[in-house]
């Protein structure tokens, strides 16, 4: 079997299973089996085989079994498990993927072996350490440093590719987890193997370790993490996991621990948000750091110092700089970016993006290290001993552990100088976010863990979207995020306050399908909700455009309130959407009703009166419309068409010249403009405006022109134009400029 086949079985089978058909996924599990030749698995499969014969001969005899579903939920747990493993047995010698090539290089040892190995190390580093000052050996200490980190990276390794783990292999690494000697950060990094193993095959004693870690630790950040990996394993695998009551029972245990359903939204709500990520990133790239590139030369040289740079203190108290960013929109901008940082919106990852050549980021596992100035990269940045970048760099409240990493190696190449005057920004931000956080958050607890959270998930985030193979691996970043389907949390999402947290941000965001999904739950849990979100649901409808839907969602919220112009509007431009332009036109007069003065539903009033041919009342409204707002310019158009199709050219010229005279102008304008002189029987002048109209086409200009001018020509003819002058009146633009090519 070669690759393809094998996962074209796999994909097969799981399906198959899906289904709850059953026999037919253990013929296709032979297949595997049989081209395996693995003695020990083919055993495994006989006696799975032989066990579900038995179930159905025993159904069949018509015989009560309270334990049946137990038993077939064990057996196709086992097909599950076969199947991985025959996956394993059969893509070793074929696939370079790193998770295959890894399990080749650990297949041999165990993790247990490692674990003593590590134990060693960490004795050794302490008898050297014990030494006096004058006599400690740094060679030594830095070489027991780089054998332990070499065999922290080979247990990620191990913990990772090891599938199933064996009961032995449990018990090891639940050694790692209670040992008072095993530092926290080498624990945190465990916690991500167990993760990314999970995500490739499925090992329920993965997913177990994981909610041991979440009861026992007594470490937020380890909590965290282990309930994180927990949760994105469960929502991969919801389907699997259907009906597995011993999972069941235990997340109904968790349920009564302190800070369990906090932790759930937190986490829940975070990898929501880190669907806006690529939005953030967008406006970074294409709003904000293009503006930046703007700053004129000669202001940037004024504020820089002696020292040749800018210095971001003194940027606050420079009013010309302040005054070019707030006339810029920057300020508006970076005070946005702002606010959704201190939401936790992930603001950084296009910054750090590019630092992430490093080559401590070659080591795979590097990606999930917790941020430790231990570590021997960071020694070979800063130097051995206390700096005090080490400490600013960990306290960075809003940077994830791989960014504190990717900014330390940065600072190693900054000159010195420069170096102490970011550091010294950061620092005061630091403080200042700092003070902020505990000033506007009473549980600081809840929130301390929130922040662990969105810290985690970040550093998640960046290794499945910026890892140089991250085709390898599945993503849940990748997916819908759609939780509602995990039957096991759906209990602490069906709180009113939380979906409607979720919908909002789904909301604001754009993500409309979403928020129509959980504005629709909060319908189901609570039908005596505020009437917006009936609103909110239309508006919803009609960003996808889904016009009907939305009118039906609009007019049951207009049954509590016949009087909210916003839905009114609404209705009807989602009418006109549908060309019902008589419906339409019912909802504005209703919204004007109640807002005679607003322009712009004057304005939409006058587009459906002309669409329906009523041109002079169109007209009527469009001079309303100049006479309420007349900074804005939005009639002078419709007036000058209007007035043109009603044969006023005088009037029509005018606003036709006033428009052009605004530097607003575009093709449409010098097209109908000339149109207006060619009726008033001024030829040569028209010529002039067909000809900027043809200048200013995109694309092949001469069939664009020709199109523009032959969409207009039947409303020429209806002023008494020859058919065959307007043809030629087009010929003649063409010709000029076939001329002065």
């Amino acid at each position: 079997m070669n690759l393809q086949e094998i996962n074209k079985t796999k994909t097969s089978i799981l399906k198959l299973l899906g289904d709850n058909c059953v026999y037919a996924a253990l013929l296709k599990l032979k297949m595997l089996i049989d081209a395996t030749a693995d003695y020990t698995l083919r055993e495994q499969y006989q006696q799975q085989r032989t066990a579900y014969d038995s179930l159905l001969q025993y159904v069949v005899a018509g015989a009560q079994d309270t334990g049946r579903k137990k038993i077939l939920q064990d057996i196709t747990q086992s097909i599950y498990t076969l199947t991985d493993l025959c996956v394993i047995a059969l893509s070793c010698n074929q696939s370079y993927e790193l998770f295959y090539t890894r399990w080749a290089t650990h297949s041999r040892g165990t993790i247990g072996e490692i674990v003593s190995k590590y134990d060693n190390l960490a004795k050794r580093s302490q008898l050297l350490q014990a030494a006096p000052a004058s006599r400690l050996n740094q060679q030594a200490l830095a070489e027991v440093k780089r054998a332990a980190e070499m065999t922290e990276t080979d247990m990620f390794d191990q913990v990772w590719t090891r599938f199933p783990l064996s009961a032995e292999d449990c018990a090891a690494v639940s050694s790692v987890f209670t040992s008072q000697q095993v530092p926290g950060y080498f624990k945190g990094l465990l916690i991500s193997a167990l993760l990314l193993g999970s995500t490739k095959f499925y090992d329920p004693s993965k997913l177990n370790l994981l909610l041991d870690i979440y009861i026992n630790s007594d470490n937020d950040d380890l909590q965290i993490r282990a309930l994180t990996a927990a949760i994105i394993i469960i929502y991969q695998y919801h389907t699997r996991l259907l009906g597995n009551h011993q999972l069941e029972a235990r997340l109904r245990l968790l349920d009564e621990c302190a800070h369990f359903r906090n932790d759930v939204m937190s986490i829940l709500r975070r990898l929501i948000y880190s669907r806006n990520t690529e939005n953030i990133s967008k406006r970074m790239r294409e709003e904000l750091m293009p503006n930046l590139m703007k700053i004129n030369p000669d202001l940037l040289n004024k504020l820089k110092g002696k020292s040749g740079i800018v210095d971001p203190s003194e940027l606050e108290d420079n009013p010309e700089w302040a005054d070019w960013l707030e006339k810029s929109g920057i300020t508006k901008k970076m005070e946005e970016l702002q606010e959704l940082q201190f939401e936790g919106g992930d603001v950084f990852v296009s910054t750090f993006s590019h630092l992430k050549g490093y080559p401590f980021f070659n080591i795979m596992a590097n990606w999930f290290m917790p941020y430790h100035d231990s570590h021997s990269s960071i020694d070979s940045t800063f130097g051995p001993g206390e700096s005090p970048l080490r400490k600013v760099i960990a306290d960075a409240p809003f940077l994830c552990d791989s960014d504190k990493y990717s900014f330390a190696f940065s600072m190693g190449s900054v000159p010195e100088m420069q170096r102490k005057m970011m550091m010294s920004q950061f620092d005061a931000q630091n403080a200042s976010l700092k003070e902020m956080t505990s000033a506007e958050l009473p549980d600081d607890k809840k929130r301390q863990r929130d922040m662990l959270a969105n810290r985690y998930i970040q550093d998640l985030y960046r290794f499945f979207k910026l890892f140089s193979r991250r085709a390898e691996f599945k993503s849940i970043f990748d997916s819908s995020m759609d939780f509602l389907q995990i039957p096991f949390l759906r209990h602490i999402l069906d709180d009113k306050l939380n979906l409607g947290v979720i919908a909002e941000f789904y909301m604001k965001n754009g993500f409309y399908n979403d928020a129509i999904g959980y504005y629709g739950r909060i319908l189901e849990v609570d039908h005596n909700v505020t009437p917006q979100v009936l609103q909110k649901i239309g508006f919803a409808h009609q960003n996808l455009g889904h016009f009907a839907e939305a009118i039906d969602f609009y007019k049951r919220y207009e049954i509590v309130n016949d009087h909210d112009t916003w839905t009114l509007r609404h209705i009807a431009t989602c009418y006109r959407a549908l060309r019902d332009t008589g419906n339409a036109l019912v909802y504005y007069k209703k919204a004007e009703k109640l807002a005679p003065d607003n322009a712009s539903l004057c304005l939409n009033i006058g587009h459906c009166l002309l669409e329906q041919g009523k041109t002079n009342d169109a007209l009527n409204y469009y001079f309303k419309v100049d006479y309420l707002a007349p900074e804005k310019h939005k009639a002078w158009r419709p007036i000058a068409w209007c007035s043109f199709a009603v044969g006023n050219f005088e009037q029509s010229e005018n606003y036709y010249k006033k428009i052009i005279e605004s530097g607003e102008d575009e093709v449409q304008d010098h097209l109908n403009y000339g149109h207006v002189l060619l009726c008033s029987h001024r030829a040569a002048e028209a010529l002039s405006q067909y000809r900027t109209a043809l200048v200013m086409e995109k694309g092949d200009k001469v069939d664009a022109f020709t199109h523009d001018f032959d969409a207009d020509a039947h409303y020429l003819v209806e002023k008494g134009l020859d058919w065959h002058y307007i043809t030629l009146m087009r010929e003649a633009v063409i010709s000029r400029q076939f001329k002065q090519q």
